[in-house]
């Protein structure tokens, strides 16, 4: 079904455009519906429509990324600052699976984009913070080993 106001392709039984909100009416039977010419736009078919018309792609939510950070960061207590950040991620990735289960192609490429950013900014953290956790473990065995242990 159409939106008579800006062209969207909805589905059939959609009591409002999924675009703009308009008041949808169903067509009647026997009477095929017809896409209106929306000003500005040659096709209402052109636009963006939903999952239908979307390009066929798997999108990643790169869920098991930003859980394995995130416990990762959890363990190892010297890299707890990309926790936060690997818990965002993990929000963001839950968000993009439901999305495409809803058949919001786009929405879920948002937030697996969003997902992959948050997940690198926690791989990065836990990286340094495990760097620096090594650089001080070494620094206290070297320093204990010239004073002897006594």
């Amino acid at each position: 079904m159409y939106c008579p106001k800006c062209g969207w392709h909805n589905v059939d039984d959609a009591a409002r455009c999924a675009n703009c909100s308009q008041q949808l009416q169903a067509p009647q039977a026997g009477t095929p519906q017809q896409p209106q010419q929306v000003p500005g736009q040659s096709d209402p078919q052109q636009g963006y429509q939903q999952y239908g018309d979307a390009p066929a792609y798997d999108v990643p939510n790169y869920l098991a990324w930003s859980i394995s950070v995130t416990v990762l960061s959890f363990i190892c207590c010297v890299t707890i600052l990309g926790l936060p950040f690997g818990i965002v991620a993990i929000v963001k990735s839950i968000s993009a699976n439901n999305k495409k289960l809803a058949n919001d192609y786009y929405g879920a490429v948002a937030d697996a984009s969003a997902a992959k950013t948050w997940a690198l900014v926690s791989t990065v953290l836990v990286i340094i913070g495990g760097a620096f956790g090594i650089i001080a473990l070494v620094g206290v065995i070297l320093s204990g080993s010239s004073n002897g242990f006594q």
